[in-house]
């Protein structure tokens, strides 16, 4: 089926909606304010000047204009269904975003969760002990990206960008949110890496009431990282999810990293699935995934049947990032900032 879609937002992802929509046979439009890359559809400059009748909005601006373009499409459309990107808005603007979803009961909205339906995570989930500790660590180098002019979250930093990615996977894996949400300095730690404010790395561990050891892991510089070591892979540049029993076996799920198959939107996504039983007999299992244009094609599908995921569900993690801001202020006992060398 063929649908009028409006992205609002050109740059890097918003490019990236609209190649995958075109190569799927959609009708497309960009909304964007600001001047963008040259674009294979029409471009507009305000939502109102988008197809009279749009099917579907996605929101792909920076995370901080996610509420004020939300609240232009509502203002045009009560029913509008529309798919943000993660994460749905910034920590200070989450009791307006909530206020924004009272107002308009009859808008569909869904808040796309790319490793949700990942293939990869499902096949970890499967093989996986569900009481076996976790690790989910994303390493990239934001840094040139940024110099370029890609979109910098000032407040959360490093917890603006993968970290909804790893509070997914964590959850998708048995996590529950009551973990996530509360920081117990008997049973949790955290640590920063601050460069001049700017958050590039952080590092969230605790113990679930189940007993299971949780930590998420990301940084935004590149290189070595200062709070975890992945063991593997280019430390540099690397997307990792690993389940270890108290018996010392493993799973290890290397993901395809950033950035990887960007230039070409057909190239084949693979996952390795590395297994280690305590044993020996090491066994890795390759998975073709891909799951931006799969979390996208889902999303659509449950919007346009008017059945999305519940998206107050994906405001949880603003509010463990919210959680993990404050943290930064505390004087408290494992709770470390680290000043970026």
């Amino acid at each position: 089926m063929t649908l009028a879609i409006a992205v609002v937002g050109g740059g890097r992802i918003g490019a990236l909606r609209v190649a995958m929509l075109v190569e799927a046979g959609h009708r497309v439009v960009v909304v964007d304010t600001a001047p963008v890359r040259a674009m294979p559809v029409p471009v507009h400059r305000n939502v109102h000047d988008a197809f009279p009748d749009p099917d579907l909005w996605i929101v792909a601006t920076p995370t901080a204009a996610h509420l004020p373009a939300l609240a232009s499409i509502l203002r045009r459309d009560p029913c509008a269904a529309v798919l943000l990107e993660k994460p749905a808005c910034t920590s200070p603007q989450l009791e307006s975003f909530r206020e924004l979803l009272d107002r308009h009961p009859l808008a569909c909205i869904e808040v796309v969760s790319q490793y949700q339906d990942s293939a990869a995570v499902l096949a970890l989930a499967r093989a996986a002990d569900p009481r076996a500790d976790l690790v989910v660590s994303f390493v990239k180098d934001r840094t040139l990206d940024e110099a370029r002019g890609r979109f910098r979250d000032p407040i959360a930093g490093v917890l603006g960008y993968e970290w909804p990615h790893l509070y997914a996977i964590a959850r998708s894996l048995g996590v529950s949110a009551d973990d996530l949400q509360t920081f117990d300095p008997d049973r949790s730690r955290v640590d920063f890496v601050d460069d001049g404010g700017y958050l590039l790395e952080a590092r969230w561990e605790t113990t679930c009431h189940d007993g299971r050891r949780l930590i998420l892991h990301s940084g935004i510089a590149g290189g070595s990282s200062r709070l975890f070591q992945c063991g593997g892979g280019d430390p540099s540049n690397y997307r990792l999810v690993r389940s270890t029993t108290a018996s010392g076996a493993e799973h290890s799920l290397w993901l395809t990293p950033s950035g990887a198959a960007d230039a070409s939107l057909a190239a084949t996504r693979k996952c390795l699935l590395v297994t280690e039983p305590r044993a020996g007999g090491r066994r890795v299992t390759t998975i073709v995934d891909d799951p931006l244009r799969t979390s996208m094609s889902r999303a659509i599908t449950r919007l346009t049947a008017r059945q999305p995921r519940d998206v107050r569900r994906e405001l949880d993690v603003i509010e463990h990032t919210e959680m993990l801001l404050r943290l930064r202020t505390w004087t408290a006992p494992r709770v470390v900032t680290h000043a970026a060398s």
